[in-house]
Order: structure tokens, then sequence, then C-alpha cells
């Protein structure tokens, strides 16, 4: 390597953190925008492809003050997981062009991971919500012990460790 920085093109203000997508070919992103003004813009996804050549696509969210998780589902899927109270925005399914693939309503949670098939999110007071990424129906999968939790990981490999309950 060199140390030398090329500047590839731009991308929309406020963007980040760009996720990459599993063939390191994209990059995805939410472009936050501030709910200030009579009529602000709303925050957006942004989808960068890198290679084989860089170039920027953008899709409006709901409206601005919209922020959240990107998940890559697969190399051609990427979805995007609001991290407010779910009324602000639904969850939104794109393909690699940005088409959307499918939204729905109802996910109530921040940190999303997605776990082999499955969305997993905290929601308040520790709740684990799970959710198929496609379709939705998200549901309660447990509460978490301890007074806050602040995130969640994906640990593979490790050996299974089942649930105390209280």
């Amino acid at each position: 390597t060199t140390g030398r920085s090329v500047v590839l093109g731009a991308v929309p203000a406020y963007s980040g953190p760009f996720v990459p997508a599993p063939d390191a070919r994209r990059l995805a992103a939410v472009a936050y925008s501030a709910p200030s003004g009579l009529h602000p813009a709303p925050s957006r996804f942004v989808l960068v492809e890198v290679r084989p050549r860089f170039h920027v696509r953008t899709a409006a969210l709901g409206r601005s003050n919209v922020s959240g998780d990107v998940i890559w589902l697969s190399n051609a899927r990427v979805a995007f997981f609001p991290s407010a109270s779910g009324d602000v925005d639904v969850v939104r399914v794109f393909d690699d062009r940005l088409r959307a693939l499918s939204r729905w309503r109802g996910w109530r949670a921040r940190r999303t991971v997605l776990f082999g098939k499955r969305a997993l999110g905290l929601g308040h007071r520790g709740d684990l919500v799970v959710a198929d990424p496609v379709r939705g129906r998200p549901r309660l999968l447990r509460t978490l012990p301890g007074l806050i939790a602040h995130g969640i990981a994906v640990v593979r490999g490790a050996p299974r460790v089942e649930a105390v309950q209280p």
C-alpha cells in the first residue's frame, strides 16, 4: 500500500456509518436530515457502488429526523431498520439498484443485527425483538436481564448459552 488516498466521489452530507455488502462491492448508510425549518428534507437511504465504478443512489425515507440500522441480507438485498419508536418510519428492503422490495411497520427496536435469517434488535427495557427482515411480524423473543442493554452482537461458533429465567 502507498498510504495515498483517492477521492472517488461525493455522498450526501451526514451519511454514515457505511456498512459494506458481503462481497465488498457496495456500501450502504443513512443520510440524516435534521427536522429544522418549515419543510425539512427527508433523511435518505444511501447506496454506494464502489466496484466496478463509483456510483451513488439515494432513496427518501419517510421524513426528516429518521435514523436507523443498515443490514445486508445478501449481496443483492439490503434493509433499513428505523431506530425510533416505530412511528417515525418503516422497515424497508431494497435490491442492489435501490428498488423497494418490501416495507412493513411495527419495528420498535434499535441496534439491529442479522442472525441467520432473522433480524434481532433491542427494544425498550432490554426487550430482545425478532422478525423476518422481509415479511416483518416482529415479536418479543425475551427480555434481557439487567437495567439497560446497549448492544447485541452475533458471535459465530460460540457455545450455546441457555437463557436463565429470573
